[in-house]
């Protein structure tokens, strides 16, 4: 954690969070300012400052020269007061949404690869609201392993129930995903999971023997009713035969391929082996290749390949963590190269009483986007909602099929020509000239390839200085009668 001195003796907490944050999943600079507006006016600009400027305060950080821009764009004079600061507030401009509260901004951008969150907080709003921050300033990646002997549940709708509760049995297991899909790796978060009745050390136990559980989703097709990473949780617990989530994070290592479990379908993959549908874990355990060829399908057919760092793993009886460093490359770097961080935690009510706080403020984390408002709403998934039967489509009368399979038609003739023009350019690097009787100029479209092999305008006047007054599914269109032509 960097910190900057000033008179003040107050602090002001930045926090970026991103997966290229290794280890933590987010970084944390503290300032002495006694609020925004003390800080923006000690740090006032007139003039371009250099991105270097930027690093030294806070390091590398997408999007964070829009504070610099800001300045600039309201004038030689900083704010002062609130109202001020607000209508300067407004004037930063990033790829995504900003929010303004006077003892914080949040900002969520997006650097074309992954999405990235950077805030700033009063430390009067980290005292106030300590159930929102407290993960972030925790200092180091591990965390307290103290438990105690009696329980506390966390009431967050933002944690969803995989398990009816079950009054003769105690405790819960909070399952906490810190990770995300298709590079919307704040938005769409995985988030939270509790299971109702079991505690941490009986839970690896829990998930081999219970039947796996499968819904109708809203196509009408049946999916599993679990998350991704539960799923997969549960597909690792069968092919190293243990029943200990802790034996089976410190055994992981770097075997497991973190992209397997967070960014591809796996849930859909694993539901393809009957056996693990069944549950039938002694057909598994004994026939464990089809299972772990599903579990490590990721990234054929692909210029990239995926690898993994060591992964740091921190386990006791009621609270467990892996913390996945995943790294994704093309050939000789070609097409770049990028490390990300994906974070899974598991915990139960023995350790949320020793550490209620930490508890809360992860749980809130794994929610999503600006973290700092401390919104607490259950997260929507499609499984969850009910199945409506789509309208039936209107029967089209046989001279709508007619017209409907013409357009078809032309769209895939469209399609031939711009494949053998591509072709064309790509494979021979030539140049191929229409013939000067039909339009005297170099083939540079696709739309000027029809014409060289064949395809007429029907009366419509070509004039070479002009573009063509003809769109290529009109010219298509115009040779319907024609048959399909190709390249002498």
């Amino acid at each position: 954690m960097k910190i900057f001195r000033s008179k003040s003796k107050k602090k002001l907490y930045f926090v970026v969070r991103s997966e290229y944050e290794i280890p933590l999943g987010h970084r944390v600079v503290e300032f002495e300012a006694d609020s925004i507006l003390d800080w923006v006016q000690n740090h006032w600009v007139t003039r371009e400052v250099s991105q270097k400027h930027s690093e030294k305060l806070v390091g590398r950080v997408y999007d964070f020269d829009s504070i610099w821009a800001a300045m600039l764009d309201y004038g030689k004079n900083p704010p002062r007061n609130t109202a001020e600061l607000k209508a300067w507030a407004e004037l930063i401009s990033v790829e995504g949404e900003v929010i303004f509260n006077d003892d914080y901004i949040s900002v969520i951008t997006n650097d074309d690869e992954i999405s990235v969150e950077w805030c700033f907080f009063t430390e009067d709003f980290a005292k106030l609201h300590p159930e929102r921050v407290n993960y972030v300033l925790h200092p180091t990646w591990e965390f307290p392993l103290a438990f105690e002997e009696r329980g506390q549940e966390i009431n967050l709708q933002s944690v969803i129930p995989l398990k009816e509760h079950n009054s003769s049995e105690q405790g819960s297991t909070y399952c906490v995903f810190l990770t995300s899909r298709d590079g919307i790796t704040i938005e769409d978060i995985t988030g939270s999971f509790k299971f109702e009745g079991v505690r941490l050390p009986e839970f690896g136990k829990y998930l081999l023997n219970i039947e796996n559980p499968i819904k109708q989703g809203r196509d009408g097709e049946m999916r599993p009713f679990w998350e991704d990473e539960v799923i997969l949780l549960k597909a690792h617990l069968v092919t190293t035969q243990t029943q200990s989530i802790p034996q089976l994070l410190e055994s992981l290592g770097d075997k497991v391929n973190n992209l397997n479990a967070n960014r591809s379908p796996i849930g859909n993959q694993l539901y393809k082996d009957p056996a693990f549908m069944s549950g039938d874990n002694e057909k598994l355990t004994h026939d464990q290749q089809t299972l772990e060829n599903l579990i490590q399908s990721q990234g054929e057919n692909s210029v990239w390949s995926y690898n993994m760092g060591k992964p740091r793993v921190q386990t006791s009886d009621h609270f467990c963590q892996i913390r996945f460093h995943n790294i994704v490359y093309s050939e000789g770097d070609q097409y770049g190269r990028m490390e990300y961080l994906s974070s899974v935690f598991y915990f139960d009510d023995l350790w949320v009483e020793a550490n209620p706080l930490l508890a809360e403020s992860l749980i809130r984390y794994s929610k999503g986007e600006h973290f700092i408002k401390g919104k607490d709403e259950k997260k929507e998934r499609s499984i969850d909602k009910p199945y409506v039967k789509p309208a039936e489509t209107k029967k089209l009368t046989d001279e709508e099929k007619k017209q409907e399979e013409i357009h078809l038609s032309i769209n895939r003739r469209m399609m031939n020509i711009e494949n053998q023009y591509f072709e064309l350019i790509s494979d021979q690097n030539s140049v191929c000239y229409v013939d000067p009787k039909t339009y005297n100029s170099e083939v540079a479209s696709p739309m000027e390839y029809a014409l060289h092999i064949g395809y007429k305008t029907k009366g419509v006047k070509i004039d070479s200085k002009t573009d063509l007054p003809i769109s290529l599914y009109d010219l298509v269109a115009a040779n319907m009668d024609n048959r399909e032509l190709t390249a002498e």
